[in-house]
């Protein structure tokens, strides 16, 4: 397995087990990102998004074709830039902060740096 697919495999088991909790019980996982309590509306919409991460993390799943490893990559790594940054906006902005928003920023961050490495031209001139 090249590094690549391993990054993939990290980040697609990380999002696919982030959207599983978030389906089931969307509330554990506000909780501890932001330490508050979900409306009905927002239960909904968490589910929705719980559903949205395990299709990212299935259709970034590595396959043996390089062309669709590098489209899984940029994937990966838009949806990580978007997420740290959000994260860090709403942690840096505001008072909601649970136990798991920095290291998931921290988490975050640092996918976006190693999917940015991983899309370097030299990763597919083999």
């Amino acid at each position: 397995m090249n590094r690549n697919s391993l990054l993939l495999y990290i980040s697609a088991s990380v999002e696919a087990l982030t959207g599983i909790v978030t389906a089931v019980s969307p509330s554990t996982l506000v909780w501890l990102l932001w330490a508050v309590p979900l409306t009905v509306g927002g239960l909904l919409v968490a589910r929705l998004t719980g559903f949205a991460l395990i299709s990212l993390a299935v259709a970034c799943w590595p396959l043996r074709n390089p062309g669709d490893e590098a489209r899984a990559i940029r994937a990966m790594l838009v949806y990580n830039v978007l997420a740290a940054l959000y994260l860090l906006i709403v942690g840096a902005r505001t008072q909601f902060v649970g136990v798991l928003l920095w290291p998931a920023v921290v988490f975050h961050a640092t996918m976006s740096v190693l999917f940015i490495l991983a899309l370097r031209p030299s990763q597919y001139k083999r």
